[in-house]
């Protein structure tokens, strides 16, 4: 009989999944091609391994800042939000200093093979005083560099500073095994809804605090990967996730305080020549579990599959269809009956799919198309 899997063999994604990077304005290359007085036509053409990709981008407002742009990239037909650059204000005495946020999808797309470059590659080309030289935190750069004038040349030691730094960690492991291994966690900060599988457990865990005012450090957030990427309509960037029943993730989330001691600059956490990224996350979660101090020591860069989604299997087994994949397909299908016709359309839908006439007179009714959104169902069945 063979042995079972050992932790790292049951690892199936391992690197950065989010990030946060405060800036001196305008220290980046990037905001020179953006039209900020809402006249261009909302996209840019980037230069990347030889091919240009079209950024689209639109304007949002959150709390406590002012002008704010999210950029998304066409990703297989999809538009996918990659990144923001957000303009900081001072309201109510509240003062918010910009930054520029590398959204999780944005690491997804790089390491799937969705995209051919990697976010390092990305950052440093358009994002140049992200240099490699950079130490990751300088607390003295809002009050020595700001604002810059053209006769105060940019420093590459107070451009940035990282503001937030989130680490995951997709294992296939089943949950009550995996909460084990949290042996220095006396008692969980939050417990959040019940899980799908087992019923006396919750669905996701923190360690700690989850507000930002009252904890300016870390936190661990336990949860499973495959129900969270079926509730974002994400379940098409994680095809991998289709071929085991049970995934979860370990994502240790690094804020401002804990990113003051970063002993690495960013372009060397994010290609770690020499592990630099497991060391930082070995080194946090020792925190938590002297399990992971052990075990992560020959932990290495583990990229998202790049497997194709097996969406026959899936079917078979939930009894539903991803609601990204019923959203695509209702809208491909509005549109090819606007181009051909209602007559050639049912005549495409008979030969393609081997529809009955009754069946084409209920899939005319998009309605009844969403009746296998059963997401929500899934959760509460499994």
């Amino acid at each position: 009989m063979p042995a079972p899997p050992s932790f790292l063999d049951s690892v199936k994604y391992f690197w950065v999944d989010h990030l946060e990077i405060a800036y001196v304005p305008p220290a980046f290359e990037f905001c020179r091609r953006v039209d900020n007085d809402n006249s261009s036509f909302w996209f840019v053409d980037l230069p990347m391994s030889g091919e240009v990709f079209r950024f689209t981008y639109e304007t949002f407002e959150p709390q406590w800042f002012w002008q704010c742009y999210k950029f998304s990239v066409s990703v297989r037909g999809a538009s996918v939000p990659v990144f923001a650059i957000m303009y900081g204000a001072t309201r109510w005495k509240i003062t918010s200093h910009p930054k520029i946020v590398f959204y999780s999808a944005f690491f997804v797309v790089t390491t799937n093979g969705m995209l051919p470059f990697s976010v390092s590659a990305f950052l440093f080309q358009y994002f140049p005083l992200a240099s490699r030289s950079a130490p990751a935190f300088v607390a003295s750069a809002y009050e020595t560099f700001s604002p810059l004038s053209p006769d105060r040349p940019y420093s590459h030691h107070v451009a940035y500073e990282i503001r937030r730094l989130d680490i995951a960690l997709d294992v296939v492991l089943p949950l009550p095994e995996l909460l084990t291994k949290f042996d220095k966690v006396r008692r969980f900060h939050a417990q959040i809804w019940k899980d799908k599988t087992y019923k006396d457990l919750a669905q996701t865990y923190y360690t700690n605090d989850l507000q930002k005012s009252k904890n300016k450090y870390k936190l661990v957030r336990v949860y499973d990967k495959i129900l969270d990427s079926f509730e974002k309509n994400k379940s098409w960037l994680f095809p991998h996730l289709s071929a085991n029943k049970e995934v979860r993730r370990i994502e240790l989330e690094l804020r401002k305080n804990c990113c003051e001691n970063i002993p690495f600059n960013l372009i060397t956490l994010l290609e770690s020549p020499n592990n630099e990224l497991t060391q930082l996350f070995q080194s946090h979660m020792s925190d938590y579990s002297s399990f992971f101090q052990k075990t992560l020591k020959n932990l290495t860069k583990r990229d998202y599959g790049k497997d194709d989604w097996d969406l026959k299997k899936y079917f078979l087994e939930h009894d539903h269809l991803p609601l990204d994949y019923i959203a695509s397909f209702t809208g491909y299908s509005k549109k090819i009956l606007g181009a051909v016709g209602k007559e050639h359309f049912l005549s495409l839908i008979q030969v393609q799919l081997w529809f009955s006439d009754e069946d084409l007179a209920s899939f005319l009714c998009i309605r009844d198309l969403w009746k296998f959104r059963r997401c929500r169902s899934f959760a509460s069945k499994k």
